[in-house]
């Protein structure tokens, strides 16, 4: 009875711990969710959700904090084994229809942008079919592989790749934690596996384009692997290989070198049992960090790069010593690691030197958790933090593995109910996050708004991101106005992105026939570089609008001057013409613009163009062949090509264009134009067989 009071009472003084450590996180929970403080970004995701989202989702966790419903939750998922006593796993139970439910839910809510983190450099890069990049070598091989072998050929895109691959890395990752939380805590596995699979690391397999996700999903192998090492079970060079491995697939995994340096002193046969390897290393990273900095301060090594300044610099205004530095680690934390921020007090209140020394497990989960927190706080976010929080996120993950190992090692082997609501307010945030990356419109307007509250440089790229993409997606082509202006007050870095900028806004302000601010804008650009050519294009589409044929033909002879030789000039006053009405000065300049560059896809597709609407259907379609031989990427360019192959009656040639404008057609005008097209192409087919 005695045994049984005392459990008791320690499982109380466990709770009431935990308690510390979980109240906090509710006030920030609330304040997120429910105020939508923006400063909060790493845990107000419902503030982007529809009206109701909040509140419900409030209303949820609170009722988790009910003891009597956290007790009855907590024995329902301790009663719910998915091992058996020996710690194998029940895959037929529970394990392989969660990870089916998961793949499907991973493959159906993917990311909806490709601008968060470095996204949209990744999809270019293996665009333009690149397969190498030290910082991440074996998880950008695999993805330009699998989209170079697999997927492109079946005409899927580079953001479908990431799409498929990241839903792949999850099942991996659910299958490594599975097992890590199997060994960590048999008897309550599910509950250990909840606390580390809420964390908004989950959020990279729902088609993050990025390349964290391999990464991150052999995270737990790495963390099971080196337990069982240490606890005598495996040799060390299983390790040792998955440390490799996880280097090699991404260079992020160096946080984890502490950890394995830990792993080989530890299981040293001839090692000095009196020695402390712990905090040998801990002394090491110290004399690390403090030659670093007289690196950085003598500029040695381009460590400025990398290392964070202790006092911020006009240009950067991430440092040490600035609030936003320390805003930036707690949101890292809310999004990665609120199980940890929860369990922190007894982890903390445990780690005396004699807790340490004697217990290896207790050494690695140290041995993963200080090179994180160093990584996290000396590190440069060189993109901003919240737009980081992918790479920082994972180093704020390893904490709450390492946390339940010396919850386990020096508190108790069971978890106690208090644990449920971490658990929810940890799940519920995810999935919140999910939901907003998977919306494209509330996705830019949470990265629109930490832009703001996080500005630390110049953020003329990031606006010029948005303004390329809301170009593309149409959900955001009313924000076109909105993000060129703010691109271009940032200001511009250089001469090119002011002109660039100059003429995307006269562009615009033409459109919405706002003359005059639309000159002044063109003017600006004209007077930075009298020979961009593409001025002179947005000269002609404010001329279209706005002047006379005079004036056309007037600008027309000013470009031909100044671009005797070039190509795409002189296909644009051969345009200029036609459309004044002299057709035989503009075909005789469009065919001095095909004479000068015959692979130059817009001057083929619009001298053929030309034709079509002349109806000289063996030239056009002579031209248009040409055109779609360099590029079948273009829709007007494929969608031409069939018209005028149906109108020649070349049934068979026409269907592969046809076909290949209908794969590519993005718009519902353009899908109507397929099935329009595919009717003519039927209606020939049918003549045809009746001749």
């Amino acid at each position: 009875m005695a045994a049984k009071d005392s459990n008791k009472v320690n499982m109380q003084d466990i709770q009431r711990t935990i308690l510390y450590g979980l109240i906090p996180v509710a006030v920030l929970f609330l304040l997120g969710h429910l105020v939508g403080l923006k400063y909060l970004w790493g845990m107000n995701f419902t503030r982007f959700l529809p009206g109701l989202a909040a509140p419900f989702l409030v209303l949820i966790v609170a009722a988790t904090f009910h003891p009597g419903l956290s007790a009855i939750i907590s024995e329902a998922l301790n009663s719910f084994r998915v091992s058996d006593n020996e710690g194998r796993l029940r895959g037929a139970t529970f394990f392989v229809p969660f990870a089916i439910l998961m793949f499907i839910l991973f493959f159906s809510f993917p990311s909806g942008t490709v601008f968060l983190g470095d996204g949209n450099l990744r999809v270019n890069q293996i665009g333009h079919e690149e397969t190498f990049l030290i910082t991440e070598m074996l998880d950008f091989f695999l993805h330009s592989q699998l989209h170079r072998l697999f997927l492109e050929p079946i005409d899927l895109s580079v953001v479908d790749t990431y799409r498929v691959f990241s839903a792949l890395c999850g099942i991996i990752y659910i299958i490594g934690l599975y097992k890590l939380a199997v060994y960590m805590n048999p008897k309550q596995s599910l509950i250990t596996f909840l606390l580390m699979f809420s964390s908004g690391v989950t959020v990279l397999f729902f088609g993050y384009v990025e390349s964290y996700s391999l990464i991150a999903a052999l995270l737990p192998a790495i963390m099971l692997s080196a337990l069982k090492v240490i606890d005598g079970r495996k040799p060390r060079k299983e390790f040792i290989l998955w440390f490799v491995i996880g280097v090699l697939v991404h260079s992020v995994a160096a946080i984890l070198l502490g950890g394995a340096l830990l792993v080989i002193m530890l299981t040293n046969q001839n090692a000095d049992p009196n020695r402390k390897p712990v905090l040998a290393l801990g002394a090491v990273a110290v004399a690390g960090i403090v030659l670093l900095y007289v690196a950085y301060l003598f500029g040695w090594m381009n460590v400025n790069y990398y290392l964070m300044p202790i006092l911020p610099v006009p240009d950067f205004q991430h440092s040490i010593l600035s609030v936003n530095h320390y805003l930036n680690l707690l949101n890292w934390l809310l999004v990665a690691a609120v199980p940890f921020l929860a369990l922190a007090p007894t982890m903390i209140t445990k780690l005396t030197l004699a807790a340490i020394s004697s217990n290896k497990r207790v050494q690695l989960a140290l041995g993963l958790a200080v090179p994180a927190v160093l990584f996290m706080f000396f590190f440069i976010p060189r993109l901003g933090g919240p737009r980081d929080w992918d790479i920082f996120a994972l180093a704020a993950y390893m904490l709450v593995p390492a946390a339940l190992i010396v919850f386990f090692e020096t508190r108790s082997s069971r978890l106690p109910s208090i644990v449920i609501p971490v658990i929810a307010i940890s799940i519920f945030t995810t999935v919140s996050f999910v939901a907003v990356n998977y919306s494209v419109a509330r996705s830019t307007d949470r990265f629109v708004e930490i832009l703001e509250v996080s500005k630390f440089k110049n953020m003329f790229k990031e606006y010029g991101t948005l303004f390329t993409h809301s170009q593309t997606y149409p959900e955001l082509q009313d924000r076109q106005l909105e993000f060129a202006t703010k691109a271009w007050e940032q200001p511009p870095y250089t001469k090119v992105d002011s002109v660039f900028m100059l003429q995307k806004l006269s562009g615009l302000y033409t459109n919405r026939g706002q003359r005059d601010v639309a000159w002044e804008h063109l003017l600006q650009a004209y007077k930075i570089d009298t020979l961009n050519l593409f001025t002179h294009v947005m000269m002609v589409n404010y001329l279209n609008r706005f002047a006379t044929t005079e004036d056309i033909v007037g600008l027309a002879e000013t470009i031909e001057r100044r671009f005797p030789q070039n190509a795409k000039a002189l296909m644009l006053t051969g345009r200029m013409y036609i459309q004044a009405g002299d057709t035989a000065r503009g075909e005789a300049n469009m065919q001095q613009a095909l004479e000068l560059d015959v692979r130059d896809f817009n001057v083929l597709f619009n001298y053929g163009s030309h034709m079509l609407a002349k109806r000289d259907f063996n030239r056009a379609a002579e031209l248009l062949k040409m055109a779609y031989e360099i590029s079948d990427k273009d829709f007007l360019g494929c969608y031409y090509l069939g018209t005028v192959l149906v109108q020649l009656g070349q049934a068979d040639e026409a269907v592969v264009s046809i076909n290949r404008a209908r794969h590519i057609a993005e718009t519902d005008e353009q899908k109507a134009m397929c099935r329009d097209l595919e009717s003519d192409l039927r209606f020939l087919r049918t003549s045809l067989q009746n001749q």
